[in-house]
């Protein structure tokens, strides 16, 4: 005999998760001081915000927009780019051969805050 669930035993599904706008992508960027980084890898301008200009600033073998959004623990951040078409990019490895998952669980169980968009009591890591 198939066991069966009754309704009143399901598991709710998650709420949808809210993606950010692009002002409030565009403000995250310069807080976390992305364009200087942008510059220095010799593009010029602002980041776009369209998929081709955010995936420019997540360059192989470098730290970019999803090690930045791992660091500081922005789930809105990922799903901003997840919604831009970057799913892509999510295990790219930084210079330290680092992925953005583990640059998030290494500062959550650090037990690391953020503060201002740095870490508290930390130096930045890969």
């Amino acid at each position: 005999m198939a066991a069966t669930a009754t309704v009143g035993h399901a598991t709710p599904a998650p709420a949808p998760a809210t993606v950010m706008s692009d002002a409030a992508m565009a403000a995250w960027i310069e807080q976390r001081h992305m364009y200087g980084v942008w510059q220095q890898q010799g593009q010029q301008g602002a980041i776009g915000l369209d998929s081709g200009g955010l995936r420019a600033a997540c360059p192989e073998g470098r730290r970019g927009l999803w090690h930045e959004a791992g660091h500081d623990g922005r789930t809105d951040v990922c799903e901003y780019l997840k919604s831009k078409g970057l799913l892509d990019l999510i295990d790219q490895r930084n210079s330290e051969g680092w992925t953005p998952l583990y640059i998030a669980l290494y500062y959550r169980k650090r037990g690391c805050e953020v503060d201002g968009g740095q870490r508290s009591g930390r130096q930045r890591h890969p």
